[in-house]
């Protein structure tokens, strides 16, 4: 003879099973997803870079980079050797693109309207002369970036 525990817990859950595979019909408009709400899959695609940085660091280098687009946003631009990289965040409505350039543990920004930044946001490429300034040890500190993504 079969439990009562055994006979309760297989017919919830074969109760369960029914309910869940009849939730709705598949010609309902409202059960499909909205193309219009998703956006783009992130696609990465490699870059030729050239950096050439001068002032607070003198440092150069051409290799590989790499540029992410996609995903709603515009594209983001990356390359690095070593403990240094040079990154470009994109810019959204009307702030422009930002270049960043990262030396070991210190952070240097280009702030907005210093230098020129010339950034295709479908990922094609971006060119970087500007100053970005850093502070260390309650200084301001300046690096002069001259960078090149061709993607």
């Amino acid at each position: 003879m079969l439990s009562p525990r055994l006979t309760l817990a297989v017919t919830a859950l074969t109760t369960a099973l029914a309910v869940s595979a009849c939730s709705g019909s598949d010609d309902d408009p409202g059960s499909q997803a909205d193309p219009s709400n998703t956006k783009a899959p992130e696609s990465q695609a490699d870059c030729d870079a050239t950096v050439k940085l001068t002032d607070a660091v003198d440092a150069s280098w051409s290799g590989p980079g790499f540029v992410i687009t996609g995903g709603g946003n515009q594209a983001f631009y990356k390359t690095s050797k070593g403990q240094k990289s040079v990154s470009i965040i994109p810019g959204r409505d009307d702030e422009p693109a930002t270049p960043i350039v990262t030396v070991g543990k210190t952070t240097f920004t280009v702030q907005p309207g210093q230098g020129t930044a010339d950034v295709d946001p479908d990922g094609g490429g971006a060119e970087v002369d500007a100053d970005a300034t850093a502070t260390k040890k309650g200084k301001n500190v300046t690096v002069h970036v001259v960078a090149t993504f061709d993607c």
